[in-house]
């Protein structure tokens, strides 16, 4: 299970758009060789005022979520992996950067109605 959350800059003269960005960071997950496709949740939050630095540049920042117990290894590849996938979206210019974060696995709950 991975949840992916995409916070981006949204600018009329951004070259990306949300499906973009959703199938970058997907990609990169499954080279990853950590999660198939079906287990990636990814979701993307546009950002019409920002700032990054003192300036009003470009960003993306991906956050995801993992169960516990992968390797620091592990999750140092998923990282290196969504970050290399997102890069090849963009020229220069632009900030990204990608956050792991570890659910803890005993107090975690998921439901499919």
């Amino acid at each position: 299970m991975l949840h992916c959350i995409i916070e981006y800059s949204n600018t009329a003269d951004s070259p990306l758009g949300p499906e973009n960005l959703i199938d970058a960071v997907q990609q990169g997950a499954v080279h990853s060789d950590l999660f198939k496709a079906a287990d990636i949740n990814t979701r993307v939050i546009a950002y019409n005022h920002y700032r990054v630095g003192e300036e009003t540049g470009y960003f993306v920042h991906a956050t995801l979520k993992v169960l516990s117990g992968r390797t620091v290894v592990q999750r140092q590849l998923l990282s290196n992996m969504v970050m290399d996938s997102l890069s090849m979206l963009v020229n220069g210019g632009w900030s990204i950067s990608v956050e792991i974060i570890e659910i803890e696995r005993q107090s975690y709950s998921e439901m499919t109605l």
